[in-house]
């Protein structure tokens, strides 16, 4: 395409004097001049020419990941086939009318650096380690310090690992898990320890009592642990599965997840935080050295039966271990999936049809209004003059999609006019929205770090809201 009177008004990236110049060509001179690290070029051909007469251009130039841009579904589904064979990343982006729509498609990965917003806190002070019990014992029996600057500075670990084994003591308990009453019942005896009111490492230990408990594995890893990947029968290429087959193997020693030495920041002298940080530290190490060891013991089985294998680094393990309360395997659903009706995802478009205002009808009328494009080499509504039968065929085409695809549900029809309305403008506040997600999302898959959104995220720019959904 060119540059145009009307591209110089919507495109931050030409000037006046590219003007019928090719807009590849000239936006890429631009971006490039934003950073002199990187290096850009542009091909001057229409996606759909590349995409249907050189398909191996994906694979002959080293591409990372592909954004494809206001695209059509038969254009994206051939381009999705092409880079899905590679192992090519996709990311989909439209812009129509106030609504915006974002797709991923990758290849499976593992995510060890999720980057939480919360972090899991596992401190072991219902049922101990040895090191840490030690520990405990060695900074004294609160009620036998007596110097109050010293007793406030106990820290709320110390405490608590200290009144619970003196609640278990007094009524007798073995287990794994303490009841609310029970929970209740110990921190009575950490309030009666206090020499004041004001001791702020007591207050910790009170408003601790949701970790009492160990935290729960979270269902998404339990699922990750009883993968059939996680057995290695095959062998396996990838340095997760091994990690995950020693988890597996730790776990079912320890009943617990590794330790990952992380100690946050509570009262305390600065002598007794740093060695007790010092034994979380030794404690996760030792794990860690657990985990090491299964991984080299299944690495040498596997060679020995010659299955693929791989050598995993040591820093991979530490990274592994460190996050193994949060390590996601990124799985995607190919554009192919979710186009055939024959695998299209019909009970959970049908479930979401029928609540109120479903933000997923935006993305039915988006697939509606490209059969609409197929048909007439246009979008509806382009002109007031056909905006009447162009509805009317839109809804047609919508009622198509949805028979094919087994929906039984149907769409009111002043949705169809809304969408009909916006003939495929793009609006520039919506594409500003699409481009922040989109960027993280290519973030995301580049560095293989923090979940990314599967699949789809539908964006209503009408009620400023978003949605995702696995299509």
């Amino acid at each position: 395409n060119l540059v145009t009177q009307a591209g110089l008004g919507n495109n931050f990236f030409v000037t006046v004097e590219d003007l019928n110049e090719p807009r590849g060509e000239r936006a890429t001179k631009w971006l490039t001049e934003l950073n002199p690290d990187v290096k850009g070029g542009s091909l001057n051909e229409k996606p759909e020419m590349v995409i249907e007469t050189n398909p191996d251009y994906f694979r002959n130039t080293d591409v990372t990941l592909v954004i494809a841009t206001q695209l059509p579904e038969p254009t994206i589904a051939k381009l999705a086939s092409i880079l899905h064979t590679h192992n090519i990343p996709l990311l989909v982006v439209r812009s129509y009318g106030l609504i915006g729509y974002v797709r991923v498609q990758a290849p499976s990965y593992a995510i060890v650096e999720t980057f939480p917003d919360q972090q899991v806190e596992d401190y072991h002070v219902l049922n101990p380690f040895p090191e840490l019990e030690h520990f405990v014992e060695s900074v004294g029996h609160p009620d036998s310090i007596t110097d109050t600057l010293e007793h406030a500075h106990i820290p709320w670990v110390c405490l608590m690992v200290h009144y619970l084994k003196k609640w278990k003591q007094e009524n007798k308990w073995e287990g794994s898990e303490l009841t609310y009453k029970q929970r209740k019942e110990v921190m009575e005896l950490v309030k009666g320890g206090k020499l004041k009111e004001d001791e702020e490492n007591f207050q910790e230990a009170l408003t601790s009592g949701t970790k009492i408990n160990p935290p729960q594995i979270p269902s998404a890893l339990q699922d990750l642990m009883a993968s059939p990947e996680t057995e290695l029968v095959n062998g396996s290429t990838e340095p997760f599965w091994f990690c995950m087959n020693a988890l597996k193997q730790f776990y079912s020693t320890h009943k617990r997840l590794p330790i990952n030495g992380k100690l946050n920041d509570m009262t305390s002298t600065t002598g007794w935080f740093i060695a007790l940080q010092n034994v979380y530290a030794a404690k996760a190490q030792q794990d860690l050295e657990k985990i090491s060891g299964y991984i080299k013991e299944s690495i040498n089985h596997l060679k020995g039966t010659g299955k693929p294998t791989v050598d995993v680094p040591a820093e991979y393990i530490s990274l592994f271990c460190k996050n193994v309360w949060n390590v996601r395997y990124a799985r995607f659903r190919t554009v192919q999936q979710e186009v055939d009706p024959g695998s299209a995802m019909v009970s959970m478009l049908s479930k979401e049809l029928e609540t109120d205002e479903p933000t997923v009808v935006w993305y039915l009328l988006l697939r509606a209004g490209d059969r609409f494009y197929a048909a007439n080499n246009r979008f509806p509504g382009d002109t007031e003059t056909v905006l009447e039968a162009d509805v009317a065929q839109l809804a047609k085409c919508l009622k198509s999609l949805l028979q094919e695809m087994g929906v039984s549900q149907s769409v009111d029809a002043e949705y169809v006019q809304e969408w009909a309305r916006y003939s495929a403008s793009e609006l520039h506040n919506i594409s500003a929205v699409l481009g922040g997600v989109a960027s993280q999302e290519a973030i995301k898959m580049i560095t293989q770090q923090r979940a990314p959104m599967n699949n789809t995220l539908i964006f209503d720019g009408i009620n400023g809201t978003m949605a995702t959904y696995e299509l």
